[in-house]
């Protein structure tokens, strides 16, 4: 039985009734006319579609054929919106701390000449050659509090993406395994990105993450 699945670059989340994608190749956020929109719920919701939906929505290059009987599935939702480093905090490190704004200078340009799908693609092919293990919670923190002062120092304000990939970046060279996130909200729409480890959130505050659907998790 034939199934369907995104196109590569797709992923979807479903969030106050609306259904929005990320395209990573086009660097956009974007939601369906409402005939497709109507075709892609049936899709996912009741696994059916007629051949007229589908060829829309093939043609739209929203989905492929796959061999498989599946269907697209929303981004799972995360559950690290509750969770903080549960440790006293640490004594500051200033080595810690320079790390963290070069980082984030260094992938503020980066973001700047490469697509945006590259640069992801770079930390996800780096974290699949990183074996899971427990990370060490003390280094965690020291990386959280150098973070932290590195925004007081040099303001982070519209710069969660740029923050997010320089410190899973570190993260993933010191082989811990993150969980980079990007998450939308809607009315207003505004998009999000934020680290986890190990169900924990680094460097960012659960009342700030918790408006967000997660939409990728890399």
């Amino acid at each position: 039985m034939t199934g369907f699945t995104l196109r590569d670059g797709l992923s979807f989340c479903r969030t106050e009734g609306q259904v929005i994608f990320l395209d990573l190749h086009a660097d956009r956020y974007f939601g369906l006319r409402p005939a497709l929109d109507q075709a892609f719920r049936l899709l996912i919701d009741a696994n059916h579609i007629d051949a007229r939906q589908c060829d829309a929505l093939l043609e739209a290059g929203i989905i492929i054929r796959s061999s498989a009987d599946i269907r697209p599935v929303p981004c799972p939702w995360s559950h690290a919106s509750e969770a903080r480093l549960p440790i006293a905090k640490p004594r500051l490190s200033p080595a810690y701390v320079a790390s963290a704004l070069t980082r984030r200078f260094w992938w503020r340009a980066r973001l700047r000449q490469l697509p945006f799908s590259r640069n992801i693609r770079s930390i996800e092919q780096r974290k699949n050659g990183v074996a899971p293990r427990t990370a060490p919670t003390d280094r965690l923190a020291h990386i959280d509090q150098a973070y932290r002062r590195a925004a007081m120092i040099v303001s982070a304000r519209d710069q969660c993406l740029p923050t997010a990939l320089s410190l899973a970046s570190w993260l993933i060279a010191l082989d811990i395994r993150p969980d980079l996130v990007l998450g939308v909200k809607l009315n207003p729409f505004q998009a999000h990105s934020w680290v986890e480890v190990d169900g924990m959130i680094v460097a960012d505050d659960p009342d700030q993450v918790r408006p967000f659907c997660p939409i990728r998790i890399i």
